[in-house]
Formats: structure tokens, sequence, C-alpha cells
């Protein structure tokens, strides 16, 4: 069994994991430029089956060629923090436990999803560097992905660079019970498809801009904060409230593109709060299912074009 440790910043080289049997494990918290875990290798997150985790971070490309089983990620968080303009994150559909993506470049660049993959517990998106410059750093697909998330989604930004998350090819499925989608920050945009699935009510809070994929209700959903969606639709039997404490606090969505309401009547509770529909195209067929709106505003984004909404 091999031992690999390392930190600090590391700007060249590639570490392979190419071990014939066994596992390369890691001893204390690492840092990689490229890390490849080539076909039929195994990296353990802890060198002790479990009762310590240490924390891989990648500041390149990242290649899992073993497959699902490439990655043994046990309770550590995964940082892929990218140095590079155009780096490819190839998981090999690995299952991670923490997964964080931040921003390590002064510069503006995109970060390519190869495939799918899944992560257990939380993740977090974030915008980092300190130029004074602003910088915007996408994570992206260029084909059809799926990441299925267990725990909670959040977007921030903590510098003058930006971060958007997602094309209309990167679907984020929401699966586990009682959780939370947060962005934050108008000059952050959310991008891909989200499903809130799973069991139990996801509280969702997103102030990041949103003008692609979809945004699906499948299963309770309740605003913690004031909400911009793209393309939203409630599936049958589901329920967007508009407050998460049954009525105390009521909180504003705004609703860019399509509004699709499958649920009837009950799809919706308004509270007091709030629903902006945002006209972004030439024509956008709106279906309320019937439902009673408290405050209700539509505006078009685009002055310079004719513009149609139809409502069912």
């Amino acid at each position: 069994m091999l031992f690999r440790s390392g930190g600090g910043t590391i700007s060249a080289g590639t570490m392979t994991v190419n071990q014939g049997s066994g596992s390369v494990v890691l001893a204390a918290n690492s840092t990689f430029y490229n890390l490849t875990i080539a076909s039929g290798a195994v990296l353990d997150a802890s060198p002790d089956g479990g009762s310590t985790s240490y924390n891989p971070t990648v500041q390149n490309t990242f290649t899992n060629s073993a497959g699902s089983s490439g990655y043994v990620a046990r309770t550590s968080t995964f940082t892929l923090s990218e140095l590079s303009v155009t780096p490819t994150i190839t998981t090999g559909g690995i299952s991670f436990y923490n997964l964080t993506l931040t921003s390590g470049s002064e510069q503006s660049y995109t970060t390519t999803f190869a495939d799918s993959c899944a992560v257990t517990n939380n993740l977090t998106v974030a915008s980092s560097g300190s130029s004074g410059s602003s910088y915007t750093h996408t994570w992206s697909s260029s084909v059809s992905i799926t990441i299925t998330l267990g725990g909670n989604f959040s977007m921030s930004r903590s510098s003058t660079n930006t971060v958007t998350f997602g094309n209309t090819n990167v679907t984020l499925t929401m699966t586990g019970a009682s959780k939370t989608f947060t962005a934050t920050d108008s000059s952050n945009a959310f991008k891909a498809n989200v499903n809130f699935n799973g069991t139990g009510t996801t509280q969702v809070s997103s102030t990041a801009a949103a003008s692609s994929g979809t945004a699906t209700v499948n299963s309770a959903v309740v605003l913690s904060g004031n909400t911009t969606l793209y393309n939203l639709t409630i599936a049958s039997g589901n329920v967007l409230d508009a407050s998460p404490d049954s009525g105390s606090t009521s909180y504003n969505l705004t609703v860019g593109g399509t509004l699709t309401n499958s649920a009837g009547a009950t799809g919706f509770t308004a509270r007091s709060g709030t629903l902006t529909i945002t006209n972004t195209n030439l024509s956008t067929t709106i279906t309320t299912g019937g439902v009673s709106f408290y405050n209700l505003t539509l505006t078009s984004a685009d002055s310079s074009a004719s513009q149609t909404r139809s409502e069912e």
C-alpha cells in the first residue's frame, strides 16, 4: 500500500495512480496539478479504512480511467481549484463525498466536465482571486451530463471575480432529504438544469442570474430567500411554497422564460409574496394551473423586440 501526501501550490507536473494491486492512499491533505487514476487503480482518501479522511485538491486536469471504483471518497472534500485556461474533468462516474469547485486563475476561462458523477453530501461552487479585476470562471459540459447530489448546493462569490455554473448540457439532480439550494450574488449565474427531487423539503434561495436551463419541482420546495429561476415547471402532485415557515415570512419568486404548473391550484402557495414573470423569449407560454397569486408582475427583458406571452 502506497501513501501519497503533498501540499502548497503546485503549478506543473502529473501525479498518476497506476498501482497494479492495492491502493494509493492519502496520508495527509494533498495537492496535485494534473491527477490521473489509471484503469484498474484506486485512490483512497483514507489510510485506515475510513477512520480518518484526507482532502485532495487538483489544480488542473483530473482524469479517472478506473471507473466508479477509482476513487474512494470516505468523508473527504475533493477540491477542483483550476489554474489552467481549459482544463477537462473526467470523473469516470465516481461518487464524491463533498465536492468543491473554485476558481484559482486570474483570468476568464471554462472548465469542462466530460461525464456524469455523484456527490453524496455537499456541492460547493465559489469564486476566488484577489486581482481586483472581474473574471468569470464557467463550469460547463459539451455533452449531456448529470450531477446527482445527495446533500446541499451552494454557490457564492468571495472576490471581484464571478462564477457561472453549468449550461443546458448540465443537469443537477438533488435527491436527498431536507436539503438546501443556495446561490448568492446576481453577478454569478446558474445556467444548468436543476431537478428538485428526493424526500423531505428543499429550501431554495437563489439571487444568481438565471438565463438558461430548466428548474423542475418534483418534491416539496419552499423559498428561504428571494429567488430567480428559469423555465420553471411544478410537476403534478408537488408544491412550491413562497414561505419556509407557513406564512410568517414570504419571499418573492422571479421566473425567466416559461412557467408550467402541472400540479393544479395547489401547486403554488403564494403567501404574501410577489411572482414576477420575465419574458426573455419572443414567444412564451405561461400555464398557471389555476393557482391564486398574491402579487403578479409581468415584465419583458428585451425592450427592442415585440414579444407575445400566452397564458393558459
